[in-house]
């Protein structure tokens, strides 16, 4: 189930993108989601749909066109379990939907805390911080971002819990 998840190991697919505006050289480091990829193709055939997908056109990232884009994801797991997650440079944070079966339901109207990692401290995310009392306010801070993402792309307004 580890590939099922909301981890790097799961999360961090290399992209290549090649043609058209998109010249070779350029490496960029910030998070971008797969889910922007429909966004772009469309773009580069022309198709504007502003804010009608989620997701952003990538050719926007690479010529660094918006100095206050946040570098952040959101990831949906909906497979043996259903998760949503966000991953900021800084942190990742992740929820699950207790009993509900992934192969059955692809969402849920409430999580549970699943795990946040402190990518500063622990890069290989094996020290599951979402009960440290030391990171309440980063906890509280991605559940409120994180369930904004959720509203935005599913239309939702789950609640999550501890």
């Amino acid at each position: 189930d580890y590939k099922r998840s909301c981890h790097d190991a799961a999360l961090h697919v290399p992209l290549v993108i090649a043609g058209g505006p998109f010249k070779g050289g350029v490496a960029v480091e910030e998070l971008v989601s797969t889910a922007s990829l429909p966004k772009t193709i469309l773009a580069l055939a022309g198709v504007d749909v502003g804010d009608a997908m989620i997701g952003e056109n990538l050719l926007d990232v690479v010529e660094k066109k918006d100095d206050n884009r946040p570098n952040e994801i959101f990831a949906q797991i909906s497979e043996s379990r259903v998760g949503r997650c966000i991953r900021t440079a800084r942190y990742t944070y992740s929820v699950y939907a207790p009993g509900v079966n992934g192969g059955i339901a692809a969402g849920a109207d409430r999580y549970a805390d699943d795990f946040l990692y402190d990518m500063e401290k622990d890069p290989h995310q094996l020290n599951n911080v979402v009960a440290d009392p030391a990171y309440v306010s980063v906890k509280e801070e991605l559940r409120v971002r994180l369930l904004d993402w959720i509203e935005k792309a599913e239309g939702a307004h789950p609640i999550i819990t501890d």
